[in-house]
This record gives structure tokens, C-alpha cells and sequence, in this order.
């Protein structure tokens, strides 16, 4: 995965260990790369399918962003992280952006 710019991982909270340190994989391809890519993770624990660790960091060290749309067609969702992409990549929005995602959608 040399060429990886950005990773996105839906349904984290479905995600195991047991295979290997997952969560460690992915940052390492982020660390070792030169661009300003993402690593965005998207997690429901009220939605987790098991009981098995799932290699996220503890909760409380977690940035978090609330979603507050819900979003089920997949072409949205697309265009909405494809223009967050851009924008982060751009430096229009920080790396580590923390604010309400409504607000930042409706720019």
C-alpha cells in the first residue's frame, strides 16, 4: 500500500484483533507516507456485532466528531468525504479537525 493518500474505515466497532493489530497497520501506512493524508474511522459501539477486542484506541482517547446527519445513500457519502478529502488535503481544514460536522457541512 505504498501509494495509500488516505484510509477510511466504516463499521469499525464489527472489526477483531485476532488476525492481527488492524489499527496499527493502517497508521503505519499513513505514518510512513510523505502526503497529508486521513485516517477517519467510523464507529458505532450500540451497532458492535461482538464481543472480541476490536483494536481501537481506549474511547476516551479518541478524537470524535458527532455526526448529526444521517447519510444512507453510498453516492452522498462518496461525495461528501471526497470533498473532505480535498479540503484536508488542500489544508483548508486541519488534519485533526474537531469541530461539529453539521457546521462543516453546511459551509
Amino acid at each position: 500500500f505504498a501509494e495509500a493518500e488516505h484510509i477510511i474505515v466504516d463499521e469499525a466497532q464489527n472489526f477483531r484483533q485476532e488476525d492481527g493489530d488492524w489499527y496499527k497497520k493502517a497508521e503505519g501506512i499513513m505514518e510512513r507516507g510523505e502526503n497529508n493524508g486521513v485516517f477517519w474511522i467510523f464507529v458505532d459501539y450500540f451497532q458492535k456485532s461482538h464481543t472480541e477486542a476490536d483494536g481501537l484506541p481506549d474511547v476516551f482517547r479518541q478524537n470524535h466528531v458527532i455526526l448529526t446527519v444521517c447519510v444512507r445513500n453510498s453516492f452522498r457519502i462518496y461525495n461528501e468525504v471526497s470533498n473532505l478529502i480535498k479540503e484536508i488535503s488542500s489544508g483548508t481544514i486541519g488534519r485533526q479537525y474537531r469541530g461539529s460536522m453539521k457546521e462543516h457541512l453546511e459551509k
